[in-house]
C-alpha cells in the first residue's frame, strides 16, 4: 500500500487546451485548497504551481502519459504525491486507472506548495 500525503483532483474545461487545471482536497485539514496546472505536450505530462492570477508559473513535475488514449478520453481524475526521497506525482483517471506518474524537477516549489 503506498501513502499519498497530498491529493487532488484535476479538471480538463476543453479538450483542445494543453493546459488542465488542477486542484488539492482541502477539507483533509491539511490548509487551504492549492489551485495550478498540467501541461500536455503530446505524451508529456508537467505540473505547474499558479502565480497569484491564477496562471501557470513554476514547473515542479513532469513525466510522460503512461495510458495516452485513457488520458486523452478522460475529463478529469485524481492526483498524489508519494513521499519519500525520490518524491513523484501519481496521476489517476475517473476509474483506478494510473495514467502517469511524474518526477519532481523543482524541489523548492514542490516543498513550497506542499512540505
Amino acid at each position: 500500500m503506498q501513502y499519498y500525503p497530498v491529493v487532488g483532483e484535476w479538471d480538463r474545461q476543453n479538450k483542445g487546451t494543453r493546459w488542465i487545471e488542477w486542484s488539492t482536497q482541502g477539507s483533509s485539514g491539511q490548509g487551504d485548497p492549492i489551485t495550478g496546472w498540467f501541461r500536455v505536450k503530446g505524451r508529456q505530462l508537467s505540473m505547474f504551481s499558479s502565480d497569484a492570477d491564477g496562471k501557470p508559473q513554476q514547473k515542479f513535475a513532469a513525466g510522460r502519459i503512461e495510458q495516452f488514449r485513457l488520458f486523452r478520453d478522460e475529463p478529469d481524475g485524481l492526483w498524489g504525491t508519494t513521499p519519500g526521497a525520490n518524491a513523484t506525482v501519481d496521476v489517476w483517471g475517473q476509474r483506478i486507472d494510473k495514467l502517469a506518474t511524474l518526477t519532481i524537477t523543482n524541489q523548492s516549489t514542490y516543498d513550497n506548495l506542499f512540505g
